[in-house]
């Protein structure tokens, strides 16, 4: 058995299955249409297997049928968004969280000291011996 995706009828990925190792290339998923009174049931085609893998890089896979290959189902436009709002956080703008957060660290530390000592006097004064 071996891994290959199920894909509805533009071609884009719903869902990995498993399928035999001889199964190879594109499979059609036919289902039974319902028959009205008097008529043969109709196989109508609702989506295809594809036994090939997906490369990796691809944000919404979707299966070429023309060129039997994966490409981005996504538009240039969709994916330079997403390139965007990935893009890694410059080094000056680390620099000044981690200066704000080691602020925010030195003025709450001596706080938090006397905070904890006055509890631990508190609950020292209060058990009883």
């Amino acid at each position: 058995m071996k891994e290959a995706i199920q894909v509805d009828l533009d071609g884009f990925y719903i869902e990995p299955v498993i399928v035999p190792f001889s199964q190879t290339g594109v499979s059609e998923i036919l289902e039974m249409s319902p028959a009205e009174v008097g008529e043969e049931p109709v196989n109508i085609v609702t989506g295809y297997i594809i036994a090939e893998k997906v490369p990796e890089g691809l944000y919404t896979p979707r299966w070429d049928f023309t060129n039997s290959e994966w490409g981005e189902g996504l538009t240039e436009k969709e994916v330079d968004e997403i390139r965007a709002f990935q893009q890694p956080v410059a080094t000056e703008q680390r620099v000044t969280r981690i200066k704000r957060q080691s602020t925010v660290f030195r003025l709450a530390s001596p706080l938090w000291n006397l905070l904890s000592k006055k509890v631990k006097t508190k609950w020292h004064k209060s058990t009883p011996t």
